[in-house]
């Protein structure tokens, strides 16, 4: 009879461990892996089948507060960081991602600036221009020699200082974008990303070159 009590004993004190272990629920585990919150928002992820909780963040980002398994996270300013969390001796992390709806608004907002158009009232005020850029000016005057071959060859040169022009482009002088365009100053090749007829009539014709540095050229072509 004590044998059996015993037995007894032994098997429900087995149905007691058991019972403890299935109430403690399995590997710990979070309702949310990823977050993301605006600046100033509160949340709050769930530790799950996990009684000692703790958590520390990787930056400034948010703020957190551990209150038994629920972990509160505050949005302080815009950027990701990761809130790494201890639950029972397992290792747990959640990734956050902060925007600034402010910011957001302020861009959306903000209407785009028109691009700017190159001002060629300099040029057109000063019939004597021929060609004008930051590296060399020539103007129209005594010993410079100006020429203009089948309108899309345009040479320039000065005789007193030998500094001399070239560009030529294809197909017929129209206002707008020219095909094909090639400048060399002083017999070295301009690598140019546009060339653009702005102004044209019967007496001559303003030609803006935009350069692959982005600097603006301008030859003026007078008296055809």
């Amino acid at each position: 009879m004590s044998r059996l009590i015993t037995i007894l004993l032994v098997l429900f004190s087995l149905v007691i461990v058991s019972c403890s272990s299935d109430n403690k629920g399995g590997v710990p585990s979070l309702s949310q892996e990823e977050i993301a919150i605006t600046v100033g928002e509160h949340t709050t992820i769930i530790v799950n089948n996990a009684e000692n909780v703790s958590a520390s963040v990787s930056s400034s980002v948010v703020s957190v507060n551990v209150t038994d398994n629920y972990i509160g996270i505050t949005a302080l300013k815009a950027g990701e960081c990761d809130v790494r969390i201890t639950a029972d001796g397992h290792r747990l992390q959640c990734s956050v991602v902060v925007v600034d709806d402010s910011q957001q608004e302020e861009e959306q907002e903000k209407p785009e600036e028109p691009e700017k158009e190159y001002d060629f009232s300099a040029e057109l005020q000063d019939a004597t221009s021929r060609y004008v850029s930051s590296e060399l000016t020539i103007t129209y005057g005594v010993g410079v020699l100006f020429s203009v071959e089948n309108g899309n060859n345009i040479s320039i040169l000065d005789f007193d200082t030998g500094d001399n022009v070239d560009f030529r482009f294809e197909g017929n002088v129209a206002k707008g974008d020219l095909s094909n365009p090639q400048l060399k100053v002083n017999d070295n090749s301009i690598e140019i990303t546009q060339a653009k007829v702005e102004q044209l009539n019967a007496t001559g014709m303003w030609i803006h070159i935009t350069t692959a540095t982005n600097e603006h050229i301008t030859l003026v072509i007078t008296d055809l």
